[in-house]
């Protein structure tokens, strides 16, 4: 059996590790994971990127923002292909506007500034 890796910095950060055995029924590559995490993160800065800064954070900004990114999916492709091997990175989907879909609507009866 090969030696686990003995890198200080991974077994510091706790990455060389399952102490949860989060990760036992994963039978995905490291390549696969790693491309499906590496999209999540260029998402999510996709995402950040999109919100306004603060001098132009408004109402409808937000309702922009929301209309921009409901229904999209909080898995991107290289995640969603590995679903069924390792549900407990890919998740089972759902949408950027949370688990119950709610979202900003102009029909909501939100006072507006």
């Amino acid at each position: 059996m090969a030696e686990p890796d003995k890198n200080p910095d991974a077994v510091a950060s706790g990455c060389a590790k399952d102490p949860e055995g989060f990760l036992r029924d994963c039978t995905a590559t490291v390549g696969q994971v790693e491309n499906c995490m590496t999209d999540m993160f260029n998402m999510a800065r996709k995402f950040v990127a999109d919100i306004p800064d603060c001098s132009h954070l408004t109402y409808d900004s937000m309702v922009a923002l929301s209309n921009k990114w409901s229904g999209v999916s909080l898995y991107p492709p290289s995640c969603i292909a590995i679903q069924g091997v390792c549900p407990e990175i890919a998740g089972s989907g759902g949408g950027i506007s949370g688990a119950s879909g709610g979202s900003i609507s102009e029909s909501d009866g939100r006072n507006r500034p």
